[in-house]
């Protein structure tokens, strides 16, 4: 989890690689205070019902993740489950958006300039900046140990960036 003001990362799990990225976000938001998050920038693999229904239960206001371009409003996708459907909301508005144009790779340019999305680069901008410090690679062997090496890599590429002076 990054945090846009700070620009540091505030949070995270590492996941081994048959784990879905999605159910440890969703894990990290239920940890949360509701006050911490008002936006949540997420790539199109977080487009997942859990992920919008965690955001719905701590109230965040702007769920800014791409629906796939193939994605279905949830009146489609769970015709008879109006609550599923409510929590879904927020991306169908994204997927209307999107396919305003005849365009659907158009729309979600256009959704992402409207909506703001560009500023999740941050955090991309952030992650070159560890894999490039640290390399692509873990040193550990064991998955404890990986998640402690890259917590430790957080916290010093963290410190590394509040030591520059701007």
């Amino acid at each position: 989890m990054y945090d846009l003001d700070s620009k540091q990362v505030c949070d995270m799990r590492y996941t081994p690689g048959t784990y879905s990225d999605h159910i440890g976000a969703v894990e990290m938001l239920e940890k949360r205070n509701i006050e911490e998050i008002d936006i949540l920038f997420a790539d199109g693999a977080y487009d997942k019902y859990d992920v919008y229904k965690v955001c719905k239960e701590k109230m965040i206001q702007r769920t800014l993740i791409p629906p796939m371009t193939n994605a279905r409003l949830s009146k489609d996708i769970y015709k008879d489950n109006h609550e599923k459907q409510k929590i879904l909301e927020k991306r169908d508005q994204n997927i209307y958006v999107m396919k305003e144009t005849e365009n659907i790779n158009e729309g979600r340019k256009y959704w992402k300039k409207q909506s703001g999305y560009h500023r999740r680069s941050q955090i991309e901008t952030y992650m070159h900046a560890l894999k490039r410090c640290f390399g692509y690679s873990f040193l550990s062997k064991t998955e404890t140990n990986r998640q402690n090496e890259i917590l430790i890599k957080i916290n010093l590429l963290n410190h590394f960036k509040s030591s520059i002076v701007t």
